[in-house]
């Protein structure tokens, strides 16, 4: 029974990230997201903590990422569209197609410990926190994602940003006992708890956009460090 709990709490993560674009809700549908972002943490901790990690696990464990953090998040971004043009409703796309060619290299490539380019939860983040921002009526966020060259360019950027492979962005993987490696995890958190009391919702995109010029940082003075060596 043990090695079918992690596949559970997956396909639990998936089912909530179906409901999240069944319901199409400003507000509950991003809580839903956020609910399968805890399940895709949850069910590889306990695959390792009970020996149960296979290859089939990894694969529906992508199966659900595409949905959860790539059509949700699209479709949630595709309801906000400025028109009814199909401009406006072909380019959200770039999210699930980025998102999808992003988790195939994952699956390929031989792991190391920082994450080449934006995780597509922390992309599905970014777009959670607008649509939640939207609901509670951030004028900013709303006047900002009402100009339809912006809504347009901030999911190809955000898209560019996942299939990248320049980026190092640092993770949990990054972090080892040495104090330097704490840095940059510890100021993204300082960072999102500041920005939640200043802003509320939208400290979820502000803080994912912080995470990606630290990211680049991070890449910078690694590079560095390898040049050196």
């Amino acid at each position: 029974m043990n090695k079918y709990i992690p596949s559970i709490i997956t396909l639990t993560g998936l089912f909530c990230g179906f409901m999240a674009i069944a319901r199409a809700d400003y507000a509950i549908s991003p809580l839903l997201i956020i609910i399968s972002f805890v399940c895709d943490g949850l069910d590889g901790f306990v695959a390792r903590l009970l020996n149960t990690s296979s290859e089939i696990g990894k694969q529906l464990d992508s199966l659900s990422d595409i949905v959860c953090f790539g059509v949700a998040p699209a479709y949630l971004y595709y309801l906000m569209a400025p028109d009814d043009s199909y401009l406006c409703m072909v380019v959200p796309s770039v999210i699930v197609l980025a998102g999808a060619f992003r988790l195939a290299r994952y699956n390929v490539l031989t792991p190391v410990n920082y994450f080449r380019g934006l995780p597509i939860p922390s992309a599905a983040f970014f777009f959670v926190g607008i649509v939640l921002a939207v609901d509670n009526e951030n004028e900013l966020i709303i006047t900002y994602f009402d100009n339809k060259f912006l809504y347009l360019i901030t999911p190809v950027i955000i898209s560019l940003l996942m299939v990248t492979s320049k980026i190092r962005m640092f993770g949990p993987k990054s972090v080892t006992s040495k104090f330097k490696d704490y840095i940059f995890p510890v100021l993204t958190l300082i960072i999102f708890i500041i920005s939640w009391f200043l802003i509320d919702w939208a400290a979820l995109s502000f803080t994912i956009l912080c995470y990606v010029v630290l990211s680049i940082i991070y890449t910078f003075m690694n590079q560095k460090v390898e040049v050196k060596v």
